[in-house]
């Protein structure tokens, strides 16, 4: 075929899939399904930016927050203990995603959270109601029964009806924001541990099983978006966090309108790092509720990080003619760490990845840059890194 005939046809081509999606047509659904991915993981090193990545891969945020609507945007705020724990949501991430929703026309953000420790030093010591309020959200209070009303959950097995928080009973657009940590009880919080601060008494769930109750809160009112914060992940003494709590710099966050799938994925961190997942993820599976196998799902790894924090940890780089090669090694080097290699064990590592370190010395050369590209576009597990032309300034 000649080179022009084969262009022709890939613009006609190209052209159809474009009207097909303008007109709802096979073609919409196609683009639909390429478009948005089950669930994202993206590795970085600041929050704002990781999530705006993943955000963007879903579709954006103005997908899920509408002019005119209430937003909850819901952390885990429970506990009385700086940011530096972890034992709390960033309160950056929850300030970025408030603002966000505000600029995209929301009428009003709440965020709230039924704590565990005394509700005004949880608020206040996690930072969260500090960074909140200066983002322009409401901060309701959940430290009383009044602020819950009781509903019936169709279809409950263990829960058959629960006490949820005004505010999420009316919320149009439901940001479920966990981090993900140990916990003693449950073994793991994510995204579906998170929604016990939704309601007021967690007594009827420790009597007939937290595992088995929490797929029953789903039934009622899921989360329109889940989005997990596992930078620096809290593996032993949580919830709360102890003196001699161990740590995984996992450096990801994940997001999926799932919260089954993507508790399935901080799961598989968990036990790439030798540790006990919950059984709460498989329950809620084998009832429809949603999805927890991995290898179904379409998911979409990715890398995200701004050249200009880049170019601020290392001075002797701090001309604006670096070549990219180097932002991408000094970059394999600070986030692909050995461990955490979500959704594979490390056992289960291609070895055509190599160690990083010699990923980021082949990347020191135009040959080498090529070769560190196919190895992160495997399809045993691609991360896409987004290359741009120049550095920003």
């Amino acid at each position: 075929m000649r080179r022009r005939t084969f262009l022709k046809n890939m613009v006609a081509g190209a052209a159809a899939v474009a009207a097909g999606s303008a007109l709802g047509g096979p073609g919409a659904a196609l683009a639909q399904e390429a478009q948005y991915p089950d669930l994202v993981a993206v590795r970085g090193t600041e929050l704002t930016a990781m999530f705006d990545r993943a955000l963007e891969a879903l579709g954006g945020l103005g997908k899920y927050v509408k002019s005119g609507q209430t937003v909850v945007v819901k952390p885990n705020m429970g506990w009385a203990c700086s940011p530096e724990t972890c034992a709390n949501t960033n309160p950056a991430l929850v300030a970025h995603i408030i603002k966000n929703s505000l600029n995209l026309g929301a009428r009003r953000v709440v965020v709230f959270d039924n704590t565990c420790d005394n509700w005004a030093a949880a608020y206040r010591d996690s930072g969260l109601e500090a960074a909140a309020k200066e983002a322009g959200a409401t901060v309701a209070m959940a430290h009383e029964s009044g602020y819950f009303e009781k509903v019936e959950i169709p279809g409950g097995q263990y829960l058959s009806g629960t006490e949820l928080h005004e505010a999420y009973m009316e919320a149009d657009t439901i940001i479920n924001v966990p981090v993900l940590k140990h916990h003693g009880g449950s073994r793991m919080t994510a995204a579906m541990k998170n929604l016990m601060g939704a309601i007021w008494s967690r007594g009827p769930l420790h009597r007939n099983g937290v595992d088995e109750c929490l797929p029953d809160l789903l039934l009622y009112k899921k989360p329109t978006l889940n989005v997990v914060e596992a930078m620096r992940v809290m593996i032993s003494g949580g919830p709360r966090g102890r003196g001699d709590s161990r740590y995984l710099s996992s450096q990801m966050l994940l997001a999926s309108e799932d919260p089954v799938a993507v508790d399935s994925a901080c799961a598989s961190i968990f036990s790439s790092a030798g540790l006990p997942v919950p059984s709460y993820i498989a329950l809620a599976a084998e009832r429809g509720i949603g999805k927890a196998d991995l290898n179904s799902l379409n998911v979409q790894r990715l890398i995200a990080w701004r050249h200009r924090r880049l170019k601020r940890d290392a001075s002797a780089w701090a001309s604006p003619l670096i070549p990219m090669r180097a932002h991408l090694a000094l970059y394999l080097g600070r986030v692909l760490r050995p461990h955490a290699a979500f959704p594979r064990p490390l056992a289960a590592r291609p070895a055509c990845m190599g160690s990083v370190t010699a990923l980021a010395t082949r990347a020191s050369t135009d040959a080498g840059l090529r070769q560190v590209g196919q190895a992160l576009a495997l399809p045993c597990g691609p991360w896409v890194v987004p290359v741009s032309p120049q550095c920003s300034a």
